[in-house]
């Protein structure tokens, strides 16, 4: 089915079919159900949520957020400062000076070209680009590395590996047994009070000071 909205904000809902579904201006919300459907925000600030199938979705111009669901999906955010939130299999494009754009990952991902933000939401692996990214690890056991860049890796609760690899790179641990490694470059490695240990057994390990 194909259905295009208005120059409004509009509530777009496809069908359990393969839908070619586009916003137009305004604010949207577009809801693909089931599925191997398209999906085009176009300006304005839109929401765009694949549902399961292999979808594509396009946010367009404007700060918005895309929810591939469950499926091989592949989210294009388009100029803006835009949001995804992804799986394991899916894919995420942003062309270069688009915007600053975060992905949420439900299990181990890695960031695509021009993409500055990853937060883990569940323990996986974690890994950046050439850009200075922005890394969150989950309550669990993350592996983080950061790659290229000036990144800021932050591991959260759980035991988790920290690997800044190139760049000036700043790595905090959190709560948990971690093990954080600089890498080449002049490297910031932050500990608090409160995630610390007296028992030198339970303390994070620092694998170099490079």
């Amino acid at each position: 089915m194909v259905v295009q909205g208005t120059a409004g904000d509009d509530l777009l809902v496809g069908t359990n079919k393969a839908d070619i579904i586009e916003g137009l201006d305004g604010k949207d919300r577009i809801f693909g159900k089931a599925g191997d459907d398209i999906l085009y925000g176009n300006d304005g600030n839109d929401r765009l949520d694949g549902g399961p199938g292999k979808d594509i979705l396009y946010g367009g111009a404007g700060n918005d957020l895309l929810l591939g669901g469950s499926g091989m999906d592949t989210l294009v955010g388009g100029i803006g400062n835009d949001r995804y939130w992804v799986d394991s299999g899916d894919t995420v494009v942003e062309g270069a000076g688009e915007g600053i754009d975060i992905v949420y990952a439900s299990g181990s991902f890695t960031l695509s070209d021009n993409v500055e933000q990853l937060n883990i939401l569940k323990a996986g692996t974690g890994t950046g680009n050439g850009l200075d990214n922005l890394l969150n690890g989950s309550t669990g056991a993350d592996n983080l590395y950061g790659l290229d860049g000036n990144d800021t890796i932050r591991g959260g609760d759980g035991n988790d590996l920290l690997d800044g690899g190139a760049g000036t790179d700043t790595l905090r641990g959190g709560a948990g047994l971690d093990i954080l490694i600089g890498g080449t470059g002049r490297d910031f490695f932050v500990f608090y009070a409160d995630e610390s240990s007296a028992n030198h057994a339970l303390a994070d390990v620092i694998e170099d000071f490079s």
